[in-house]
């Protein structure tokens, strides 16, 4: 799979997979190194792929997916007319 093998538990990562029909599929996820799996969770379901089914994957800096967050009266731009 990688030269430098699984990365560490807890470690977000994109990855790639095939399915039993070859057909490739990517996600972001984290690696849980006790399941031997990489998961993500959308609201209350969560997708998991064995890691035997990743093909390739790269580790993402934290600080690249973390979220920003916005003042709101910064979010809206109000014009004023005069007159």
């Amino acid at each position: 799979m990688s030269e430098q093998g699984y990365p560490k538990n807890q470690t977000i990562c994109i990855y790639i997979w095939k399915d039993k029909n070859e057909q490739l599929f990517w996600q972001t996820g984290i690696y849980n190194q006790k399941l031997k799996q990489f998961s993500v969770r959308y609201g209350t379901t969560v997708y998991a792929i064995n890691e035997d089914k990743v093909i390739a994957l790269k580790k993402m800096n934290a600080d690249a997916v973390a979220l920003e967050m916005m003042d709101p009266q910064e979010s809206e731009t109000v014009i004023k007319s005069e007159g």
